[in-house]
């Protein structure tokens, strides 16, 4: 498995940095949820892409743990999405997908929303 570092995660105010959990697997929230739990306040949940962004933009959450494989509107349209709302919400992708296309993608998606 490979990992990327998280550069800034802390904006609020709040005693544990927030974040918004997004995967279409129940299981995967639950694991997820439980292992953050010790460090993050997880302030939602959410099972799509346009269901993350709606959540997003009503909680600010300092960061989202984002599934990258999920139907209809996938990690990466919801980052692109993030992109265009010019969200500085700093996103961590999940996957259990370790191939060089999806690594590049996910890097391209990053460096887009920095540039």
């Amino acid at each position: 498995m490979r990992t990327v570092r998280l550069l800034r995660v802390r904006r609020s105010t709040s005693e544990k940095p927030r974040v918004l959990l997004v995967d279409d697997h129940p299981g995967g929230l639950e694991r997820v949820s439980a292992i953050l739990a010790d460090t993050f306040e997880v302030v939602a949940r959410a099972t799509d892409g346009r269901a993350a962004l709606d959540v997003a933009s009503r909680l600010d959450p300092d960061a989202i743990v984002l599934d990258i494989n999920m139907p209809d509107f996938d990690g990466f349209e919801t980052m692109r999405a993030l992109a265009l709302k010019r969200s500085r919400v700093s996103v961590v992708f999940l996957s259990p997908i370790d191939d060089d296309e999806h690594i590049s993608e996910a890097s391209d998606s990053a460096a887009a929303r920095t540039s």
